[in-house]
């Protein structure tokens, strides 16, 4: 939202631009998952100002949590990525959420040049998939803490992990 690689770069190439970043009322957090950790995430990002959109395989188990922080609650996985700005996700891995982010989710994010964070586990996401996304300018960004290799060694892994649009560190 503030912008901060891109910011990064520039300083580091010797250029001092200050363009305004968004406010962060201005910007819809897609929450994947209202588990613990999707829900401290929320209160965090609610506290913030953000406004929070999200889905949960399990609503009924958050009914009072969604209810109680005011987060509007949507139908699908595809529906998020086409109305949220940051998807961030927070799910388990099981056969319901393997490759829960591709190609079609990855455009519909495009909508709003989106970013998405992953710190939950890495065969939520089609990796190629993303590397797609971003080269392709689909998306603005990815932040990850989560590798389908760890350590990173093959090639298009390398690729994805330097890509200037993207924030890579190790699960923490």
């Amino acid at each position: 939202v503030r912008k901060i690689s891109d910011f990064n770069l520039q300083i580091k190439s010797g250029t001092w631009h200050r363009n305004l970043a968004r406010n962060f009322s201005e910007v819809t957090v897609g929450i994947i998952g209202l588990g613990s950790t999707g829900q401290e995430v929320a209160r965090i990002l609610r506290g913030l100002g953000f406004s929070l959109v999200a889905w949960t395989m399990h609503p009924e188990r958050h009914k009072d949590f969604i209810r109680d922080i005011g987060i509007r609650m949507l139908n699908s996985v595809d529906e998020i990525c086409a109305l949220s700005n940051i998807i961030t996700l927070h799910v388990r891995l099981s056969h319901k959420t393997e490759n829960l982010i591709g190609s079609k989710q990855l455009k519909a994010l495009r909508v709003n040049r989106g970013y998405l964070v992953n710190c939950s586990r890495s065969r939520i996401i089609n990796y190629k998939e993303l590397k797609k996304a971003l080269e392709l300018e689909w998306i603005s960004g990815a932040a990850l803490d989560v590798w389908p290799e760890e350590p990173i060694t093959s090639k298009w892994l390398k690729e994805l992990a330097t890509h200037p649009r993207v924030v890579a560190t190790p699960h923490m």
